[in-house]
């Protein structure tokens, strides 16, 4: 069950997992993310042959292009919000996504302007990377009753990647970091031991952590946002979300 009000949201990043490549970059609303206002697509700079820092740099000059396009389409919507538009205008196209409004919506509308890449060729490559792992770490979450499903949440972590290290040095396919890798998990570097690298120990790792998460924040929806965001940060909305379950009926 997906509440309403997240649904927007949902769809949206459902969309960015599953339909847009690591080669689109989609434009699109930060606070109302049904609100797209255009993809640039640079696949062609991929199929010219173009080297990898041509590619980076048609790709940013591209994305500038774009943000000017935005911000004068916005920028001439405030100063005429009455006034009618050729169909194949960009003004035009964010009217019929908006409808109507003042020139203070419109200015404030303007400043949620925000881009994200596709990930649907990650998320395929780190299916294909979990198939070995998948009947066992699925065994691993069914054991702590915990919904199977959840097991996905790695594919979003690292894409499967055995190695995968962040920036933030949060490593291996659940991406823990080393704090809270050393609660559930052999770290010795002297050793070279580093059990974050193993995907079996991990998702038991990963398990435990989400068990005591859910309890802490008393929710599931709760509890997998708290994997990535901290559950520090979600425990002021433990009292609101539960009674939001209640009101809807929700388990």
């Amino acid at each position: 069950d997906i509440p309403k009000e997240l649904l927007n949201s949902v769809n949206f990043w459902f969309h960015i997992y599953s339909k847009y490549s690591q080669f689109e970059l989609v434009f699109f609303d930060g606070t109302d993310h049904s609100k797209v206002y255009f993809v640039q697509d640079d696949r062609d700079l991929f199929q010219k042959g173009y080297s990898p820092i041509k590619i980076e740099l048609t790709s940013e000059l591209r994305y500038k292009k774009n943000i000017q396009k935005l911000r004068a389409a916005f920028s001439n919507l405030s100063r005429n919000p009455k006034k009618s538009f050729k169909p194949d205008s960009l003004e035009y196209k964010i009217v019929k996504l908006w409808g109507r409004k003042s020139s203070s919506q419109w200015n404030n509308i303007s400043g949620e302007i925000k881009t994200q890449r596709g990930q649907k060729d990650f998320v395929i490559e780190g299916i294909s990377r979990s198939i070995p792992y998948q009947h066992s770490i699925e065994k691993v979450f069914t054991q702590y009753n915990l919904p199977p499903e959840l097991t996905r949440i790695a594919l979003l972590e690292s894409s499967f990647q055995l190695e995968a290290q962040s920036k933030a040095n949060a490593v291996g396919v659940w991406q823990f970091m080393e704090s809270s890798g050393r609660e559930f998990l052999t770290i010795n570097k002297a050793k070279g031991i580093d059990e974050r690298r193993s995907p079996i120990k991990a998702t038991v790792a990963a398990a435990k952590l989400l068990k005591r998460h859910i309890r802490i924040v008393g929710g599931l929806y709760l509890g997998i946002i708290s994997y990535n965001h901290g559950v520090r940060n979600l425990i002021k909305f433990k009292n609101k979300i539960t009674c939001y379950h209640h009101s809807q009926h929700f388990s």
